[in-house]
């Protein structure tokens, strides 16, 4: 049981992430900005890569959920 908490949590955590893109979403629009960052987001996939491999979880699965999560928000 203790995988289904933690899976839990981590759908909890992915709502949380699209609650805050959707508030950023809004302030850029607001702003005028440009909705998406190729370059951030490079970056932000750099360094999960990175935190992946200081874990022990693979980095390509990292990569994966890291580029779905920025797709889904």
């Amino acid at each position: 049981m203790e995988i289904e908490k933690v899976d839990a949590e981590i759908l909890s955590l992915i709502a949380r992430r699209n609650e805050i893109a959707s508030e950023i979403g809004l302030t850029k629009r607001k702003e005028g900005a440009r909705i998406r960052d190729l370059g951030r987001e490079r970056s932000v996939i750099r360094s999960m890569e990175k935190r992946a491999k200081e874990l022990g979880v693979d980095e390509d699965l990292a990569r994966q959920l890291t580029r779905m999560l920025i797709n889904a928000s």
